[in-house]
């Protein structure tokens, strides 16, 4: 059916929809456009469904749609924003001009960033190279350096650590990563490309007439009286170049000590390593788990004018007063091993080395500590008892790592709930569910972010560490030179009191101060616990009453008393705590369904559960492929519908993992199966059914 021709037949429209559908009805202004809440939902699906978010007050956002009859859309948006959806008529023709405008695919994007731009704005290059003193012939106030300077100033603003200026088919995305996650700010138009790269690399020394290869740069910023040092990488891509400027900003990396987010216990015993005369300390973790700040925050705390405090880094990203730092020129011949053996000549008392890279670096670390030196330094492991094995592996004797090193540091980074709108919620059936099979008891409640003014609507404010601080004792070192097994070290530093990352992050979710949700994504857990199954020799999760894999009775333990249970079992009669017996097989064979429609889950799981299968569902794809993996079931229904559903990359993972090879995959379609079932047939798909779900089609699919 054609739309309306013009605007009058346009409103007219609108408000017959409005009368119909029972909702308001009205015209949208710039006002309307609010970028915190557009970047909650896909634009790709703004654009599909004609819809635009305009306003979120607490855990209500209401939805312009030209559609208000699209159910889907509106699922969506509740389901990607965990909030209630009012909804509200606007004419198509202004959605589609405010979706242009506000996600930069025309000419008002950049005119709505220059207004905002105030005059005389406290900003300016240090550090300009002499080619742009040579190049730069224009006004100071043209509006490609105006747009620069209010990315940049905006960036720091909103205490980014990165920009990202990514070159798309036929836009320039601008990205800011905020609290370690990236957030989309604006989408520039297509032809201003080429003016925005080459001004970013002209302000960062790099060579403007070089596309084809990589580039990398620096500038320093002032911005209202801070100075404020940009590290920039230029790397062509299939569009173009892309150009990532890293923020090097001391306030908001060099912290205290005691803000790191540390537990009482785990800050003393830290204080008391720190006291040591001689020895080493290592920080460990992934990159951008926070060493470094760590790093620098124990050297804010011991930096004293009676001692000499040197470092050697690549780069030197943050410069300390009252510390000498040296930059890694490797061409130069400026190593981490040549600057460290100078260094000690240099009559140090704390020496820090950015990263132990190879053995050399390593043994000349091992002896600076036993020499008389405080020795900081980080290493790329998973945790603290890997790292001791770690340079046992790399070559260091491990009679010199047990008589050397003082402390280990493992770390991870999470994001820190906002106080004033976090919600208190029960803890997710799949993290309990992971939990347990882990050997972790799950905290009694969860919170999540629900976004408010305080913090931009992004639930979240600032980042805090999830420590695991391993002190070598003497029964370590004992360890450590008898028998250097990581099983050993770490039920010895288990005894002593050394918390696990995961178990700290656990004790902070129950504190309220982050979410299971960010505990989870940040630590990966490894190597769960389980027995034995005595029919198929498999090890299974321990609280499972039965074998997740043949189905045989299996005895379960208590995850509180560790009381020994029955299969059938359903509260310990020691402590009278509840078992988990969710994925006890029922007599015929489980039936996954994953949808995001309560009715229609309702609607298989009784037809199903009338018939004697064993049903588990799923919201959310990713969930449900984690379910998969303890339970097994026979057959998988994946209703279309399903936002952030892949079929192509779901069929992939469902079929290549371990046991799950054999499983059947059936979509749920609203359109005709005639259509879809060649599509499905790519994707491994073993069959389709046509929503509303007929019983009889359904058990047949399923088989006897």
């Amino acid at each position: 059916m054609p739309g309306p021709v013009n605007l009058e037949e346009e409103w007219a429209f609108c408000l017959a929809l409005a009368e119909q559908s029972g909702v308001p009805c009205r015209h949208l202004g710039p006002q309307d456009m609010l970028p915190e809440v557009n970047n909650l939902v896909p634009r790709a699906v703004l654009r599909n469904h004609r819809m635009i978010p305009v306003a979120r007050k607490h855990n209500v956002i209401t939805l312009a749609m030209a559609d208000p009859f699209d159910v889907v859309a509106e699922d969506i948006v509740r389901f990607r924003t965990g909030c209630t959806v009012q909804r509200l008529v606007a004419p198509a023709r202004e959605i589609e001009e405010a979706l242009r405008g506000h996600l930069g695919l025309g000419d008002p994007v950049l005119d709505s960033i220059l207004e905002k731009i105030p005059e005389g704005v406290d900003f300016e290059f240090l550090a300009a190279p002499e080619d742009e003193q040579k190049q730069e012939s224009v006004e100071p106030t043209a509006p490609i350096i105006q747009l620069v300077n209010s990315i940049i100033s905006d960036a720091i603003r909103m205490k980014a650590s990165d920009i990202h200026v990514e070159p798309l088919e036929h836009t320039l995305r601008v990205r800011y990563r905020l609290d370690g996650l990236l957030r989309t700010i604006v989408e520039l138009p297509g032809r201003i490309q080429p003016a925005t790269l080459s001004r970013l690399k002209l302000i960062s020394g790099m060579d403007i007439t070089e596309t084809r290869r990589p580039q990398d740069g620096r500038t320093r910023v002032r911005l209202e009286g801070r100075e404020i040092d940009l590290r920039v990488s230029c790397l062509p891509t299939y569009h173009g170049e892309k150009i990532v400027l890293r923020i090097l900003d001391p306030k908001t990396v060099v912290v205290d000590l005691d803000a790191l987010g540390l537990r009482t216990a785990d800050f003393k015993r830290l204080q008391n390593v720190l006291t040591a005369s001689h020895g080493m300390v290592l920080a460990t973790g992934p990159t951008g788990s926070g060493k470094t700040s760590t790093l620098y925050g124990v050297l804010k705390h011991i930096n004293l004018e009676t001692d000499n405090l040197v470092t050697v880094e690549n780069p030197v990203e943050y410069r300390l007063a009252g510390i000498n730092q040296v930059q890694v020129n490797e061409r130069a011949g400026v190593t981490f091993a040549s600057s460290l053996r100078s260094i000690l000549r240099q009559d140090p008392d704390v020496v820090m080395v950015g990263e132990i890279r190879d053995l050399e670096t390593a043994e000349i670390a091992v002896q600076a500590a036993q020499t008389g030196h405080l020795v900081l330094s980080t290493l790329h492991t998973n945790d603290a008892v890997s790292t001791i094995v770690r340079l046992v592996m790399m070559g260091v004797p491990a009679y010199m790592v047990a008589s050397s090193l003082l402390c280990v540091i493992a770390q991870r980074l999470v994001r820190r709930l906002c106080p004033a709108c976090r919600v208190q919620q029960p803890v997710a059936e799949i993290h309990s569910e992971i939990l347990l099979a882990s050997g972790h008891q799950p905290p009694l409640t969860d919170y999540t972010a629900s976004g408010c003014a305080e913090c931009n609507h992004r639930g979240y404010r600032g980042r805090m560490g999830l420590f695991e601080i391993l002190v070598v004792s003497d029964r370590v070192r004992r360890i450590l030179m008898t028998d250097p097994q990581e099983e050993k070290v770490l039920d010895a530093a288990r005894d002593e009191g050394c918390l696990s990352l995961l178990k700290d992050g656990l004790e902070k979710v129950a504190q309220g101060a982050t979410s299971l949700e960010e505990v989870m994504r940040a630590i990966t857990i490894r190597n769960p616990g389980g027995r034995q199954c005595s029919a198929c020799l498999r090890t299974v999760p321990p609280e499972l009453a039965v074998c997740v894999y043949c189905g045989q009775p299996m005895r379960a333990s208590c995850p509180t008393c560790h009381h020994a249970m029955e299969p059938d079992w359903k509260i310990c009669p020691n402590c009278q705590e509840h078992t988990p017996t969710a994925f006890t097989v029922a007599s015929k064979g489980g039936v996954m369904v994953l949808s995001q429609d309560p009715c229609l889950i309702a609607e298989v799981s009784g037809i199903l559960q009338a018939h004697g299968h064993h049903v588990i569902t799923s919201s959310c794809p990713d969930q449900a492929l984690a379910k998969v993996w303890f339970t097994k079931p026979d057959v998988v229904l994946v209703d279309l519908a399903v936002s952030e559903l892949d079929p192509a990359q779901f069929s992939t993972a469902l079929h290549s993992g371990l046991g799950s090879s054999t499983i059947r995959l059936i979509y749920l379609t609203q359109k005709e199966p005639s259509r879809d079932f060649p599509y499905g047939l790519e994707f491994q798909a073993d069959g389709y059914l046509l929503k509303p779900v007929d019983p009889a089609q359904l058990l047949a699919r399923l088989g006897p």
